[in-house]
């Protein structure tokens, strides 16, 4: 027989407490079975305390059984009417299984006087979506909005992340482009991820569009989506392209770092366009940046054996002594 949580009872009899006044003035609680005076922040610490070992609990007994009518009993007695949105939302979390996850979410919603929040969807869906269990996490998305609860930018940003993580590109811009459909508008982060996804499938030209439909919409890309993209412009020949966005992002007081500026050295470098190549990196020394930036890849360098740029800009540099790069 499972083991059911022990002295749950006696640390709930100890946040029943009731406020009282004293000559002071000053409102405490009184826990009548300690017969001790309680400040609000010990009640609030005892709840908490509460709150995390009947979460433990349930996920202690659901990691170590299997799913059925014994379980379902087991999580009755541990649960009875104090289970709440914010349990719910940590045990869909920490279960190991996501099956366990899903079963417990789809029992809890099935207990009188508890109801699921938008939260508790969120907690399920990227339990889903981390799993790559896309036809369960749409069934649910469906089931959210049929239950009337808020489909928001959020909601649609964990399915995003789902499908981008799962290198999903088409899942990524379906997600993206049904927001409208329900009276969504995505925000920098919805943006940022179509980006990437689009980046790291190859489709440069259309993580280029929409740029600049973010910009319309007025957020800015951040460092990692920008290099990400200056990066795939490089590396397709679309140095060019690369430049403009690069000096758009200067003239919004967006100050490229320096994987953005090493990412267009490479690819002037690449083209044997040496002179720009060194103007940009005496720009990038000048503002301090390093020559060789550490990215997700590993180390990058800003020059190329063959043309040795680093060998160019200085020898640049001897000749104008007030350049950047003679430091």
């Amino acid at each position: 027989m499972m083991e059911t949580m022990g002295n749950e009872n006696d640390l709930e009899t100890r946040v029943q407490v009731e406020e009282q006044q004293n000559s002071n003035g000053k409102m405490t609680v009184v826990d009548h079975r300690s017969e001790r005076s309680l400040e609000a922040e010990d009640v609030r610490n005892v709840r908490r305390e509460w709150d995390a070992k009947l979460v433990w609990s349930i996920c202690n007994q659901m990691n170590q059984g299997e799913w059925g009518d014994e379980m379902m009993d087991t999580l009755e007695k541990l649960c009875s009417s104090r289970l709440k949105t914010k349990h719910v939302n940590s045990v869909v979390r920490q279960l190991d299984n996501v099956d366990m996850a899903l079963n417990f979410f789809h029992w809890a919603g099935t207990l009188a006087g508890y109801s699921h929040s938008t939260y508790t969807y969120h907690a399920i869906l990227e339990r889903l979506g981390a799993s790559q269990m896309f036809e369960l996490q749409y069934q649910l998305f469906q089931d959210m909005h049929r239950q009337g609860y808020q489909i928001s930018v959020a909601t649609f940003n964990i399915v995003m992340v789902s499908f981008s993580r799962a290198k999903n590109t088409a899942g990524v811009l379906d997600t993206f482009n049904r927001m409208e459909e329900y009276g969504c508008s995505p925000n920098a982060f919805s943006f940022q991820c179509l980006i990437r996804s689009l980046v790291w499938s190859g489709e440069i030209l259309k993580a280029t569009e929409v740029y600049r439909q973010m910009l319309q919409f007025g957020f800015l890309p951040d460092n990692f989506t920008l290099n990400g993209l200056i990066d795939g412009l490089c590396n397709t020949g679309k140095v060019d392209l690369a430049l403009i966005i690069f000096q758009d992002m200067e003239q919004r007081d967006f100050n490229p770092d320096a994987i953005a500026h090493a990412a267009v050295i490479r690819g002037l470098d690449k083209e044997g366009r040496i002179e720009e190549a060194c103007r940009m990196f005496q720009e990038m020394t000048g503002k301090g940046l390093p020559a060789v930036v550490s990215t997700y890849k590993g180390p990058m360098g800003v020059f190329s054996k063959k043309h040795s740029l680093q060998h160019y800009a200085f020898k640049n540099a001897e000749k104008d002594p007030g350049s950047p790069a003679a430091g």
